[in-house]
């Protein structure tokens, strides 16, 4: 018996359509998205002259000053809105999109339709057809490769008296009908599966947050294993959003809200008066234009869910954030923010959790900056970063940045470590189509980017600045890059191997010569083009990675399969 556990990260990454909206209920029942419904979701004033030349004020230029012209000619002037017309069209909607907050799920290379909203990308094999270039054509005939996993609870937080609904919809398989999957749940995690079927409903007795684990099976005996989550709250500390209208009515509250019923505004200024612990739920399919940017969260051990298909959209706002944080012990799970011109999500507490959000062409999307006896800051799984008009993660605190999928973020870099960002994992990531994917800007004292996929990015893959320190870059895959090095460590000397580096343009580092742990092999992605950066069965860099002491496995016993962890972010069976 063969099993898989799939990172979410490959969820958020076959939601290309997630780039100019918010997630409809017709992508979770499998449905297709109109091209020209997600190009309508576009804000004009959320686009920008991505050339390099043209920087956000205020913000930051990079310090190389290398104009990220990805498609070989002039773009000053194209709407982002629309594809670059220099090249082919890389990013195409899919159907289906995870939705467990902290499963293993991956969302599978369904029916897709063209994207017209999104622009090219622009990879190497597309724009250097004289290089070696990654196996984009999909996987060999005969070869069988495991389900893929969408799992989640409806609703995905609820009461002691809540029945919970399991939803398997858009869960799918390469060889086999989606009917002919077998589903078994197990609801307390012993080990003996309890119910078996794609939909179940369940109660939970006591107040906790459940991790059920989802086995997926196809007919030809390869596995896949998910986390799905359920929250069960006090009915009295749960306070939901009934209305979409950015309303700010005095002294609403959940049984008196006022006119349209309680917003996003109203239930954070309740909240914030209220103290305690406190769950702030979003109905699902809700479009929230915000008419000025929400209060402060003050209010320490609050938790923010939404519901599929939800959206805060910053277009209207100016250079206000979207939401600010300024108290400890806050997670934001399922929630979209676009179109917030100033940041995002700021968060300036301590012990914070940011997972399956979707952060969509705001100026810059999480921001937490250094602070004082901040410690703990945890990115991921299933975030999707795409678009940004600055870079997307900043972080000035120590951080844990696991299982996302940041994308197309073409003026900066997709994560930016700061001074106090010392000790950070940047693990089981696809980067792809940004300027650059990592950017070490402070000491950051003894981080390590591990096991990720880095594909496209148009300047330095990966750049460790003059004071970093004791980096380390492993088992990572390194495809499609487009500048004269892949890494430039700043002369920092940074420990570098067991990567894979493969149809990149330039040489693989600044700093010469890399040790012959290092591979130059062809990953063998499953469906580059499709954006299923899974490795095919025969890929060599399957196994050869190496053991750093992270869990890469997912639900499943150990923290890897077979003799050494792969090369990727992908874990294979």
């Amino acid at each position: 018996m063969t099993r898989a556990i799939l990172s979410p990260a490959l969820a958020a990454l076959l939601c290309s359509s997630c780039l100019l909206t918010a997630i409809p209920e017709e992508m979770l029942s499998g449905g297709k998205i109109d091209a020209s419904s997600a190009a309508d979701a576009v804000v004009d004033s959320a686009t920008a002259d991505r050339t390099g030349t043209d920087r956000i004020a205020g913000d930051a230029a990079r310090p190389d000053g290398v104009s990220p012209d990805r498609s070989g000619q002039d773009l000053n002037g194209v709407d982002l809105a629309q594809p670059d017309t220099a090249g082919p069209e890389r990013w195409q909607a899919d159907a289906a999109v995870a939705d467990s907050w902290h499963a293993d799920t991956a969302a599978g290379p369904d029916q897709r339709a063209p994207d017209t909203a999104v622009p090219d990308s622009q990879i190497a094999d597309q724009a250097r057809p004289d290089l070696a270039q990654p196996d984009r054509s999909g996987v060999d005939a005969g070869s069988n490769t495991p389900p893929i996993a969408i799992a989640r609870f409806v609703p995905a937080v609820g009461t002691t008296s809540t029945v919970f609904t399991t939803s398997t919809t858009g869960t799918s398989d390469r060889e086999d009908s989606v009917s002919s999957l077998v589903f078994r749940w197990d609801w307390n995690r012993d080990g003996t599966y309890d119910a078996t079927g794609a939909t179940q409903t369940h109660t939970f007795a006591a107040l906790g947050r459940y991790e059920v684990l989802l086995d997926v099976a196809d007919t030809g005996g390869l596995h896949t294993q998910a986390l799905v989550v359920a929250e069960v709250v006090d009915a009295s500390a749960l306070i939901e959003v009934t209305t979409s209208v950015d309303e700010n009515d005095a002294g609403a509250t959940p049984g008196a809200p006022g006119n349209a019923g309680l917003s996003l505004r109203e239930a954070i200024t309740y909240v914030n008066g209220q103290g305690g612990s406190r769950t702030i739920y979003v109905r699902p399919n809700l479009t929230i234009a915000l008419s000025s940017g929400l209060p402060a969260v003050t209010a320490s051990n609050v938790t923010l869910v939404s519901g599929t298909g939800s959206v805060v959209d910053g277009a209207a706002i100016g250079n206000q954030n979207c939401l600010t944080i300024n108290a400890d012990n806050f997670e934001v799970d399922g929630l979209t923010l676009r179109s917030c011109l100033a940041t995002a999500l700021e968060i300036n507490g301590n012990n914070a959790r940011v997972t399956r959000c979707q952060f969509l062409q705001d100026r810059r999307a999480l921001d937490v900056p250094p602070g004082s006896g901040r410690t703990s800051l945890a990115v991921g799984p299933g975030n999707l970063f795409a678009q940004s008009l600055s870079y997307a993660i900043q972080t000035g605190v120590p951080a844990q940045v696991i299982g996302n999928v940041v994308r197309d973020n073409t003026a900066d870099y997709g994560v930016r470590l700061l001074d106090a960002a010392a000790g950070t994992l940047i693990a089981q990531n696809v980067f792809r189509g940004n300027l650059s994917a990592v950017g070490v800007l402070g000491s950051a004292t003894g981080s390590r980017i591990v096991n990720n996929v880095i594909d496209g990015q148009t300047d330095w893959a990966v750049l460790i600045g003059a004071r970093a320190s004791t980096i380390e870059l492993k088992n990572n895959v390194f495809t499609g890059n487009f500048n004269s090095s892949v890494i430039n460590d700043g002369g920092r000397n940074a420990s570098i191997q067991y990567n894979d580096l493969f149809g990149n343009v330039g040489s693989a580092c600044t700093c010469g010569a890399i040790d012959g742990t290092n591979k130059t092999y062809d990953p063998r992605y499953v469906n580059a083009t499709g954006d299923d950066m899974r490795l095919q069965p025969d890929s060599q860099l399957i196994n050869a990675g190496t053991d750093l002491g992270i869990d890469v496995n997912g639900p499943l016993p150990g923290n890897f399969n077979g003799s050494a962890p792969d090369i990727g972010a992908y874990e294979a069976p």
